[in-house]
């Protein structure tokens, strides 16, 4: 095998599928555990409060339950934001390789971003599949475990009050 045959392999190198995105991922799902468990404790305290009389203690325990929902959504964003974080680089590094490739004019705005984004995606649609291909299992990455998240959270939370409260 020749040089430009190993420069074409590492090319069309997938980013999910070395070692920097092996541990990317890795660390991304370690980081749902503490997710679900806080926001489970945050769903049991907030409808405990709901059942409690109005006093001081029950003041108390929602301002917990409000800070686990916040603590939760802040864990929630910092994970999915490392993610993209390390596989943007790698993506970036990508795109601009592509023929055609156009920078951002006004990233600021919502409207010219999206935009780009769509013009983007079809570039790469026709030029690079592998990178539009990984782009959308990122995607899955991303959302898939997410909706796991919220599922198992409610389940683990019903358990939960289950067991402390009976019913």
């Amino acid at each position: 095998m020749s040089n430009s045959d190993n420069d074409k392999k590492s090319n069309n190198k997938l980013f999910l599928f070395t070692t920097e995105g092996n541990k990317a991922v890795f660390e991304y799902m370690r980081n749902l555990t503490p997710q679900v468990f806080i926001f489970s404790v945050g769903v049991v305290f907030a409808i405990r409060v709901q059942e409690l009389p109005f006093s001081d203690k029950s003041i108390v325990l929602g301002l917990v339950a409000f800070a686990m929902c916040f603590v939760f959504i802040y864990l929630f964003m910092a994970n999915i934001i490392d993610f993209i974080d390390k596989i943007t680089d790698f993506m970036d590094e990508k795109i601009r390789e592509v023929d055609g490739y156009k920078k951002c004019e006004n990233p600021s705005v919502l409207k010219s971003s999206l935009m780009h984004l769509i013009t983007t995606l079809v570039l790469i649609f026709k030029k690079k599949k592998t990178l539009f291909f990984e782009f959308f299992i990122a995607l899955i990455f991303l959302i898939m475990p997410s909706v796991v998240v919220f599922i198992a959270s409610g389940h683990t939370a019903i358990s939960i009050y289950k067991s402390l409260f009976g019913g």
